[in-house]
């Protein structure tokens, strides 16, 4: 069994700060950084054929998608050309900053739309989720049913991972301490030293992305609570 992991990110360097992992029958295969891969990442994941685990909002509250989650994907990138837009179009549909039950469970800090979040929810859904189901090379769970040999998205938060399995201590940043902190955690989750030297601990992010959608595609769990909004695995 073949999943992946993707610690994504909205920086302008977005191809050296975004980390993948692959993960065959639960052993850590390699870890590495977009600019890594030799390919575009919206190319890779069209071939992946698998279960993928995105650290990315994949969607938004109901009522901020018109027409419902799959016409809002499919014409996301001709009706906001960047990411100033799309945040200025969700601020005019809402007055606060309202989260998806979904991020209200898993206890995710900001809204898909939050001034520190939307840049990387733009690129995602702009660069990657949008071509890929408009081409059908893809689909989004549980939003959209999973299909054998078609690469199945779903969104991750390995912060909420951690969390859960009370081991959310700070790793991210230089320093011994914080490197010690990785140590022990890239120790529980299997991950291999590549992840302890990243400081920004994104390594080690997708490599928990993985194990999550690992857990995933065993649960085989694909129920959505509201229509649309999706799911936080973790």
């Amino acid at each position: 069994m073949t999943v992946y992991g993707i610690d994504f990110s909205g920086a302008r360097d977005a191809a050296r700060r975004t980390w993948i992992t692959r993960l065959d029958d639960g052993v850590v295969t390699w870890v590495k950084r977009e600019a890594e891969l030799g390919e575009s990442l919206v190319q890779f994941l069209a071939g992946a054929g698998c279960v993928v685990g995105i650290d990315a909002p994949l969607s938004l509250p109901a009522e901020l998608m018109d027409g419902g989650w799959e016409a809002w994907v499919r014409g996301f990138t001709s009706r906001f050309p960047n990411a100033d837009a799309f945040r200025a179009d969700c601020q005019q549909r809402s007055a606060s900053e309202k989260k998806r039950d979904v991020e209200r469970e898993a206890k995710v800090p900001f809204a898909a739309w939050n001034l520190r979040l939307y840049k990387q929810t733009w690129r995602v859904m702009s660069e990657l989720v949008s071509p890929l189901i408009r081409e059908r090379s893809a689909v989004v769970a549980p939003q959209q049913a999973p299909r054998p040999g078609l690469t199945t998205l779903i969104e991750v938060c390995p912060a909420s991972t951690l969390q859960r399995l009370g081991l959310r201590v700070p790793y991210k940043g230089p320093g011994p301490e914080l490197r010690a902190a990785r140590e022990e955690l890239a120790r529980a989750f299997e991950a291999p030293a590549i992840v302890i030297d990243d400081p920004g601990g994104d390594a080690l992010d997708s490599v928990i992305a993985a194990r999550v959608a690992a857990e995933a595609l065993r649960a085989n769990n694909w129920h959505e609570p509201v229509p649309g909004e999706g799911r936080i695995y973790y």
